[in-house]
């Protein structure tokens, strides 16, 4: 167990992967992700996502005819939690990696395990500066300040230069974007933020954001926000 939760095996048995004679010794991997709680409805993908790949991979032969194991932890978003499972995974499930982690909001104790039991992670959700600060995160693909800046500029490009940015104050990555802008991310975007507002993704409607937006004259929006209060 790791803080309450169990790292379940998402890979049934070791077959000889196709074209071996013999699977070699399993590859072990852990994902860890807040697939339960506040915004799991955005983090929910990356789990059934992970078991797609593994599923696939072992289908095709496995990595150098070595299947691939997966163990995957629900840390619920908490940061104590998540240092837990990172523990657990690699001393106890004897993991090699961690794959394909979403923990933007349990960061924070995920870093720090990741970096005192020197594990790599490779890949994941990478929506926090740390992914682009720890010397044991991997991110698959540009910086967190580059994506957000990179959303925004592309509007810029099409005329839209008014801004506005509606943060959540439950997560440190929804303050992480609105910062990208305030320490001149904005300028880079070739954007005037115009509006900028906080808010929490618990409640039960934004009618008066948006209003107030629109009265600023604001053009585009940048929601850092879940999916569901975006939708």
């Amino acid at each position: 167990t790791a803080g309450g939760s169990t790292a379940a095996a998402a890979t049934p048995g070791t077959p000889a992967p196709k074209g071996c004679t013999k699977a070699g010794s399993p590859i072990l991997i852990g994902q860890v992700g807040g697939f339960s709680g506040i915004v799991s409805n955005v983090l929910l993908p990356a789990r059934t996502g992970m078991q797609v790949w593994v599923q696939d991979i072992n289908a095709r032969g496995g990595i150098a005819c070595h299947p691939v194991k997966l163990f995957q932890v629900d840390d619920g978003s908490d940061s104590s939690r998540s240092a837990a499972a990172v523990r657990d995974l690699v001393e106890n499930k004897k993991v090699a990696a961690l794959v394909g982690s979403s923990v933007p909001i349990s960061i924070v104790g995920y870093r720090s395990a990741s970096e005192q039991l020197k594990i790599p992670s490779v890949g994941g959700d990478s929506l926090n500066f740390d992914w682009s600060q720890s010397p044991v995160l991997f991110p698959q693909g540009a910086t967190f300040s580059a994506t957000i800046i990179g959303a925004v500029k592309q509007l810029a490009d099409q005329g839209k230069t008014k801004s506005g940015i509606i943060y959540c104050v439950e997560a440190r990555n929804c303050q992480d974007a609105n910062k990208v802008m305030v320490d001149g991310g904005d300028k880079i975007a070739g954007v005037n933020v115009v509006y900028r507002s906080q808010i929490s993704i618990a409640q039960t409607g934004f009618g008066g954001q948006c209003q107030a937006a629109k009265d600023a004259g604001v053009q585009q929006v940048l929601l850092a926000m879940d999916g569901s209060a975006i939708s």
